[in-house]
C-alpha cells in the first residue's frame, strides 16, 4: 500500500516539474497547431499547453517504467517462464512478484491518469475517462483479490 501512495506522489511530482517550467516560460515547447486552435501567437504569447505536454512526459515516464519491469521479467530475469507452472492454472493463479508490481504501478497510472485526464479538455470525453475507470477498477480488483 505504501508504494500505491509512493507511485501518485511520485506521478504528481513529475507532473508539476514539468507543468510550471512550461507554464512560466522557462521551456517554451509548442505543441501542434491542433492543440492551439484558440490561442493567438501575437496577442497572448507562444501556445505552450503545460497540462499537454506534462501529462505527456509523466504518462511516459510511467510507461517505461512498465516496459523496463515487463522486459526484465520475460527477457532478462525470465520469471515471467520459470517462476509459476507452465499450465493454464498456473499462469491464471500463479504469483509473480513483478506481476505485483506491475499491477501495483498500472493501478497508480490509471488512477492518476483518471483524475488528470478529467482537467485537460482534450482528454476528458466520456469514453476516455470509462475507460481509465473501468482499468483503475479492475487493476484494484486483481491487486485485492490475487
Amino acid at each position: 500500500r505504501s508504494s500505491i501512495a509512493a507511485f501518485l506522489i511520485l506521478q504528481t511530482f513529475v507532473f508539476a516539474a514539468m507543468y510550471y517550467p512550461q507554464k512560466v516560460g522557462l521551456i517554451k515547447f509548442r505543441p501542434a497547431d491542433t492543440y492551439c486552435e484558440r490561442h493567438n501567437d501575437k496577442t497572448d504569447g507562444v501556445c505552450t499547453r503545460a497540462d499537454l505536454f506534462a501529462f505527456q512526459f509523466a504518462a511516459g515516464l510511467m510507461l517505461f517504467y512498465l516496459g523496463l519491469v515487463g522486459f526484465n521479467s520475460w527477457h532478462v530475469s525470465r520469471t515471467a517462464h520459470t517462476g509459476i507452472p507452465a499450465t493454464p492454472q498456473g499462469r491464471i493463479f500463479g504469483y509473480l512478484k513483478e506481476g505485483e508490481d506491475l499491477n501495483v504501478a498500472i493501478f497508480c497510472f490509471q488512477f492518476w491518469d483518471l483524475v488528470v485526464s478529467s482537467l485537460i479538455p482534450e482528454h476528458s470525453s466520456f469514453v476516455f475517462l470509462a475507460h481509465h475507470a473501468m482499468a483503475t477498477l479492475t487493476s484494484y480488483l486483481s491487486l485485492e483479490f490475487q
